[in-house]
């Protein structure tokens, strides 16, 4: 499946952003580069070396900026619920182990397992194709 929904992967450090069509950051990517050397893991990236997956943070949804009313509070709380029931249940299709949620950048985060289908390289092009499949799903369920 390619992408029709215009994502970008730019690398900061050793993690890389992704951005939607518009420019909204909508999260990143961390590989799981089999080390916690920091020296190694700029090997790996010079190296243009490949990885399995990693972990995926998403920004799912802005937290409340004003204050709400009890029913607009819990229709929030709803829409919240019903994205991460759909993470987890993206998670469980694939074998994957449970997200975990927290506050980032004034967003719910949710953070999960990605392994791909092959390995992929430390390129900006072959990680947006590789996680481009993930997030065009994620948005077709209406997660982002």
């Amino acid at each position: 499946m390619s992408t029709t929904l215009g994502w970008m992967v730019v690398r900061e450090d050793i993690q890389y952003y992704i951005y939607d069509g518009s420019r909204n950051v909508i999260g990143y990517f961390t590989p799981d580069y089999g080390t916690n050397e920091e020296d190694r893991i700029i090997d790996l990236i010079t190296d243009e070396a490949s990885v399995r997956g990693g972990k995926l943070t998403l920004y799912i949804t802005a937290m409340p900026s004003d204050e709400m009313n009890y029913d607009r509070f819990m229709e929030w709380m709803g829409s919240l619920d019903e994205k991460l029931t759909k993470v987890k249940a993206y998670q469980d299709k694939r074998g994957l182990g449970s997200p975990t949620v927290r506050i980032e950048h004034n967003s719910i985060a949710v953070n999960m397992d990605i392994r791909f289908d092959r390995r992929v390289e430390l390129t900006k092009k072959s990680l947006t194709s590789a996680l481009s499949d993930v997030l065009d799903e994620m948005h077709y369920m209406q997660v982002i």
